[in-house]
């Protein structure tokens, strides 16, 4: 299995993975990134309570990474990141885009 994206080689870690960071003002957004990025760009934004995996971003979103080409960043699929957090997997039995 190759790991080339956009025609260059990438770590299997430099891969775009998505986060849901909660602080302990209350606040919560999605991070995109390998988990030790995510972990220091988000406590550079407060002090961070939780970092769980979600399926797809989510809004709020810092800065998409995840950029297909001519097509732009990849869409907020997750549209209820609060209860999805902490799973790599969509929980529900249709599209949430639907």
């Amino acid at each position: 299995m190759s790991n080339i994206v956009n025609d260059r080689p990438k770590l299997v870690e430099e891969w775009c993975h998505t986060w849901w960071v909660t602080f302990e003002n209350g606040k919560a957004a999605c991070y995109e990134g390998a988990h030790a990025d995510v972990t220091v760009r988000a406590a550079k934004d407060g002090t961070v309570r939780t970092i769980k995996p979600l399926p797809y971003p989510a809004e709020p979103r810092t800065e998409p990474k995840e950029v297909h080409g001519e097509y732009g960043p990849c869409p907020s699929f997750c549209y209820r990141p609060r209860e999805c957090q902490g799973r790599t997997s969509c929980p529900q039995s249709h599209s949430c885009c639907d």
